[in-house]
């Protein structure tokens, strides 16, 4: 009698040990083949990130090439090509802080187009310099769930090389942010609008006045 239990409890202690490695293999499988998936899901997003940068230095050098002989029709492209891949919402959002929420409907639609006349102005200002700069990608990596960083330079034909880093919205891959030699753009701006903002109270339209008068000088 004993000897049939010592062996019913072998058997039991063997079939126990059999359920635990079947549950560890599928586990370990499970976790492998997540891991797997994960990485070719990162390795894509990191290749569209890329190619987002890459049309979006395409359509740049178009651009420049296309003002040469600036004017309207050419300027209501860069519009269309600022809207196309930066984060609008995002950039007024983050450069003007806790004033955003109090803005009207027309001061926000006001503040967006500030930001886009401003990028225009500034890639106006460089055209010759844009004119003779050649693009390459360096590394790119996945950033938590919502971003991804693409880094790359800059290089004119006297080979001065400029430092370049691209952040998108894992997302749709729309330009949140870019930094030039570590000088964030959203930085920036938002510490120059916020320095207005804060001295008329958050008032925009004061913002605006401000604006209009330094451009005038």
């Amino acid at each position: 009698m004993k000897i049939n239990l010592l062996k019913k409890r072998k058997k039991s202690l063997r079939n126990y040990w059999i359920r635990i490695k079947k549950f560890i293999l599928i586990t370990l499988s499970f976790l492998i083949l997540n891991f797997a998936f994960d990485n070719t899901s990162n390795a894509n997003e990191l290749e569209k990130a890329k190619q987002q940068i890459d049309s979006l230095m395409l359509d740049l050098f178009d651009y420049v090439k296309a003002n040469k002989n600036s004017n309207k029709g050419n300027k209501d492209k860069s519009i269309i090509l600022i809207k196309k891949y930066l984060n609008l919402d995002f950039m007024a959002r983050a450069t003007s802080g806790k004033y955003w929420k109090k803005a009207s409907e027309e001061h926000k639609k006001q503040y967006k187009d500030f930001l886009i006349s401003k990028i225009i102005d500034s890639v106006d200002l460089h055209l010759k310099a844009l004119e003779n700069i050649s693009f390459e990608h360096t590394t790119s990596q996945k950033r938590g769930k919502k971003l991804i960083y693409v880094n790359g330079q800059i290089k004119n034909k006297r080979n001065r090389v400029v430092k370049m880093k691209w952040k998108l919205f894992a997302k749709d891959y729309s330009l949140l942010d870019l930094e030039v030699e570590k000088i964030s753009l959203i930085q920036s701006q938002k510490s120059e609008t916020l320095s207005l903002l804060k001295k008329h109270k958050g008032d925009f339209s004061k913002l605006f006045e401000e604006i209009s008068k330094s451009k005038r000088k």
